[in-house]
């Protein structure tokens, strides 16, 4: 396995595993508020912030793209 392939595979992994977990929440989160707000959201781009010291979880910013 070349170094390349040897650095993807990790994000490759997490990739996969934040989608088997989070995709359904995420989804469930994006139809109420499709609904709430009489629009579709077909593209969405989350930026993790990252935690402070003493907080209890890392912020995330949301953009609805185009």
């Amino acid at each position: 396995m070349s170094t390349v392939s040897e650095n993807f595979a990790p994000y490759a992994h997490a990739e996969k595993e934040l989608c088997d977990i989070v995709g359904p929440l995420l989804a469930d989160v994006i139809k109420e508020v499709e609904q709430r707000n009489g629009i579709k959201i077909r593209e969405l781009r989350v930026t993790v912030e990252p935690s402070m010291p003493d907080a209890l979880w890392t912020g995330a910013n949301c953009v609805i793209v185009r």
